[in-house]
């Protein structure tokens, strides 16, 4: 099964328009000039260092897809053991209280399988350790 990378915005995705990656690659072909032919300026610095950055972040991406590097995954936040309790009663009383009239109509409703929610019982268990009423 082949993972698929998704750089996610709210961590470490870093957005650079044409213009700016424009700019980065004129300016890197200055690169081998002494200061005296040129002085890079604040703005093309900043346009350089935001390049490099999205540049490595998409190479990293490649390199993850293609399996050259493991995927890393942000660490799971731990869950309190009063919380834990919380998401149990939750998953229990809502999956009761579907069950009140018809759960096989329910999950019908919902077009799930029995396969379907086996497979998804197992995951409740087994990702957040919780237990439905059926």
């Amino acid at each position: 099964m082949n993972q698929t990378v998704v750089l996610n915005e709210s961590q470490t995705c870093i957005k650079v328009d044409e213009s700016r990656r424009s700019l980065a690659i004129q300016v890197a072909y200055r690169i081998t000039l002494s200061q005296h032919e040129h002085e890079w300026t604040l703005d093309e610095q900043q346009a350089m260092a935001e390049f490099c950055l999205w540049a490595y972040q998409r190479l990293s991406a490649v390199r993850q897809c293609v399996g050259e590097d493991d995927l890393v995954h942000q660490p799971q936040e731990a869950v309190s053991d009063a919380l834990q309790k919380k998401m149990q009663s939750l998953m229990y009383y809502l999956t009761k209280e579907a069950a009140r009239t018809s759960y096989r109509e329910f999950l019908e409703f919902l077009e799930i399988d029995d396969e379907e929610y086996a497979r998804i019982k197992s995951i409740w268990k087994e990702k957040l350790g919780v237990k439905p009423y059926v």
